[in-house]
Parts: C-alpha cells; sequence; structure tokens
C-alpha cells in the first residue's frame, strides 16, 4: 500500500452529501463550493424563471452540509416568493 495521502470514509460521506444536495438544487441557481471548508460549505444565489429570462432574486443562502451513512430522507417545498 502507497504511504500517501489518503481519504477517510469521512471525506468521501461529505463529498457525496455536497454532491447530493447540489443535485437537488434548482438548475436555475447557481451554486459555489466553499473551500477552505470552516463550517460552510456551499454559498447558493437564487434565481428565478420568469418570461422566458432567468433572473436573481438578489438572495443567497449559505449552507452546511452534513453527510451520514444512514440518511431520514424527506421532502421540504421551497418557496422563493
Amino acid at each position: 500500500m502507497a504511504s500517501g495521502k489518503f481519504r477517510s470514509e469521512s471525506h468521501l460521506i461529505d463529498q457525496k452529501a455536497v454532491f447530493f444536495v447540489r443535485e437537488n438544487l434548482p438548475t436555475e441557481w447557481v451554486v459555489r463550493e466553499l473551500t477552505p471548508d470552516y463550517g460552510l460549505d456551499l454559498d447558493v444565489e437564487v434565481f428565478e424563471k420568469e418570461n422566458g429570462r432567468i433572473t436573481t432574486l438578489g438572495e443567497r443562502l449559505y449552507l452546511q452540509v452534513k453527510g451520514t451513512t444512514n440518511p431520514n430522507r424527506s421532502t421540504a417545498a421551497l418557496n422563493c416568493s
């Protein structure tokens, strides 16, 4: 086995969790990963599709993502009006 850098299981779980969040947000929104991660993982800029245009709402979300190997899935509605 090589004796270089390694990734722990928790790194892989966290990476999958961030990917899951990114993939489940509206495609109009802009998602930026914050690195290095000091408590906040994602900066999300909210956009809205209206009259054939995608316009910023001037709103931002800052998300801290926590991953787990045993997710408790539920559905939440986002209302940006």
